[in-house]
């Protein structure tokens, strides 16, 4: 769930004065096709929105996860960058380019990004999560604490820094909804310094919410 990218979801209260096949309605016709997978169908769609309305940022954003569900990181990167030029402290735009990064491998950029999203959101200690509403725009283009702390998260966990790793689970699971990947994440970097007891403890609470991968751990390492 978390370490997919995002995408942006036109409130519909934003198209009621539009008329004919404008970039905002080109862009949930292609989102359409984002729902079954046609994701090249998706992407022919949204370059005609780009073609109309060359600023429209929802249509870079989404032409970018579309090129990424194609595992197209490069393309991806580059259309996210583009938003990045119309509106340089984008939330969305700097999280998903983290995302494409660590997908590929590249670690330190994603960290990077991960932590220039932090940015634009008032930084870690203050950080503000926007509400989606239609009065807002920078709605939009948020992105929950939660997540960011979460895909950084992994990303520390990747580089075998598993202290850093373990706060950014610990506050992602602050105000995550659906806590059980926090709860084996958790987990996991206890196990990773030596303390199973703990890590038990955790790997439970994910079982309790279903996670499979929790339930395997814990059979491997805490018995039955």
């Amino acid at each position: 769930m978390k370490i997919h990218h995002t995408i942006i979801s036109i409130i519909s209260i934003l198209l009621l004065s539009s008329c004919g096949k404008s970039a905002e309605e080109l862009l949930l016709e292609a989102e359409k096709y984002d729902e079954i997978g046609q994701f090249e169908k998706g992407i022919e769609i949204l370059n005609q929105a780009i073609a109309k309305d060359p600023k429209y940022l929802g249509a870079y954003i989404n032409r970018g996860t579309y090129k990424s569900s194609l595992k197209k990181y490069e393309s991806a990167i580059s259309d996210y960058q583009k938003v990045l030029e119309l509106d340089p402290k984008n939330t969305l735009a700097i999280y998903n380019i983290g995302n494409s990064y660590r997908q590929t491998g590249n670690l330190k950029k994603a960290k990077e990004f991960y932590d220039l999203a932090f940015q634009t959101k008032g930084g870690e200690l203050i950080t503000i999560d926007y509400k989606p509403n239609s009065f807002i725009e920078k709605s939009l283009f948020d992105v929950p604490s939660t997540e960011i702390y979460y895909n950084r998260g992994l990303v520390y966990y990747d580089l075998f820094d598993y202290k850093k790793a373990y706060s950014d689970f610990n506050n992602s699971l602050k105000n995550d909804s659906e806590p059980a990947d926090n709860y084996y994440m958790i987990g996991s970097c206890l196990l990773m310094n030596g303390n199973i007891e703990l890590a038990c403890e955790q790997y439970k609470k994910a079982m309790e919410l279903g996670d499979e991968m929790a339930k395997s751990e814990f059979k491997k390492h805490c018995g039955k």
